[in-house]
């Protein structure tokens, strides 16, 4: 298993100015945004639903670029087809960049979702509210308000709709409009789920800090920190199985995001790990008998209604499907491969904080003032040497995956038919 670590130095070594540029530049475009959201938010409050969104799709177009980058040292992404056409000259550069912006709308779901349950999004609403604040300048928008924070309101749902339905426009009728209107579906898609991420987030706190205050949660925090003062070895058994909990969920939910948004990036290459309603039903007598009453039972619908039905299905399950073939193959690459992986990622962030510990110890002490001053420095520059490395082993474990996943299918038809594979090894 010592593979994933060690392509994982290789492919960093091949790439790591790129990646190191990239992510740079990311960071400063998402530092900027938030300032320029501010800036107009100050005054004109839809800065924060128009322009907050612009912060979060520049550093994922910075991360995509990075995944991209490390695509030509990915042996096994190399060996399976993409589906190029290979096409050269203006056609071939207007086909690359329409993939590229494919590949940024389909992959803003699954990061928006792991920005918001890791608290990033809100990092940003709180920055952004707090320098709007600091920067009020003139009068205010008569209509909107100070955009010193988001809410749930009309406005904020309104917002979410109008973005909705211009990304669902954008989308329906891509194939007659021309490229560049895929940056404005991109732009869209990151709108509409970077409010509707926030909405939930709040109605979710909400609804806990509700369920938190109810008489039956008093009472039974209550009652089990009476039992702790009582048998204090309960109170810590209890305490640590909260603890293992915890640290279980947050030890593999970071990677396993990453090597998920990965997928997504590089998922043109696992098409054809795809779920298939016909597949099962071939496989399962009842599962063929229940598809066909279902496909019979629709056939009664009028047309108009059956073509809106499936609109409706593809903008839906289409935002789901490159999530759900990443994480087919995650799942398929095997427990010992992941968890190597998931080991190398925990090391790296570790080394994050002992990076920080060892430029503290070098530069000695200080007064006060000259931390508040360094330390956002520090957080910057350990950043800038373990991302680029951590990036280089998501791309390496999902390399990994791939081939693990080659071998395995090999295996699988060699089972099958093994007169086959004898007749192939002669």
């Amino acid at each position: 298993m010592i593979r994933i670590p060690g392509r994982a130095l290789r492919i960093l070594a091949s790439c790591w100015p790129m990646l190191l540029a990239l992510y740079l530049a990311g960071t400063v475009a998402h530092h900027l945004l938030i300032s320029l959201s501010a800036f107009v938010g100050s005054s004109v409050g839809l800065a924060a639903y128009f322009l907050l969104p612009l912060a979060i799709l520049a550093k994922l177009i910075a991360y995509i670029g990075m995944f991209l980058v490390m695509r030509s040292e990915m042996r096994a992404l190399a060996e399976v087809p993409t589906g190029s056409t290979g096409s050269t000259g203006s056609t071939g550069s207007v086909a690359k960049r329409t993939m590229f912006w494919d590949v940024v709308t389909a992959s803003i779901l699954p990061f928006i979702a792991f920005y918001a349950a890791w608290g990033f999004l809100g990092e940003d609403s709180n920055r952004y509210a707090a320098e709007v604040l600091a920067q009020s300048w003139g009068p205010a928008d008569p209509i909107f308000g100070r955009g010193s924070a988001l809410g749930i309101n009309a406005l904020t749902l309104g917002a979410t709709l109008f973005a909705y339905l211009a990304r669902l426009a954008l989308t329906r009728w891509a194939a007659k409009l021309p490229t560049w209107t895929r940056v404005l579906a991109a732009y869209f898609e990151m709108v509409w789920l970077f409010l509707a991420a926030y909405v939930l987030t709040e109605l979710v706190n909400t609804v806990m800090g509700w369920i938190g205050d109810r008489a039956i949660v008093v009472w039974w925090e209550g009652l089990m920190a009476g039992i702790g003062i009582r048998i204090p070895a309960l109170d810590a058994l209890w305490g640590g199985i909260n603890w293992l909990i915890a640290e279980i969920g947050a030890i593999t939910f970071l990677p396993l995001a990453w090597l998920t948004i990965a997928g997504v990036v590089y998922g043109r290459t696992i098409a054809a790990q795809k779920l298939s309603l016909d597949a099962i039903a071939a496989r399962d007598a009842r599962a063929g008998r229940a598809l066909t009453s279902l496909r019979a039972r629709t056939g009664t619908v009028p047309q108009w209604w059956r073509d809106r039905g499936r609109d409706i299905r593809g903008n839906i399950v289409g935002r789901f499907t490159p999530i759900t073939a990443s994480l087919l193959l995650i799942w398929r690459a095997g427990a010992i491969s992941l968890g190597v992986y998931v080991l190398c990622f925990t090391v790296l962030d570790a080394l994050v904080a002992w990076l920080g510990v060892g430029i503290n110890q070098l530069l000695g002490p200080h007064s006060i003032d000259f931390w508040f001053a360094i330390s956002p420095v520090l957080v910057y520059l350990t950043a800038l040497l373990v991302e680029p490395a951590r990036f280089a082993l998501i791309a390496s474990a999902y390399d990994h995956s791939l081939a693990a996943l080659e071998t395995r299918t090999r295996a699988d038809a060699a089972a099958a038919d093994p007169l086959s594979a004898v007749g192939r090894q002669g």
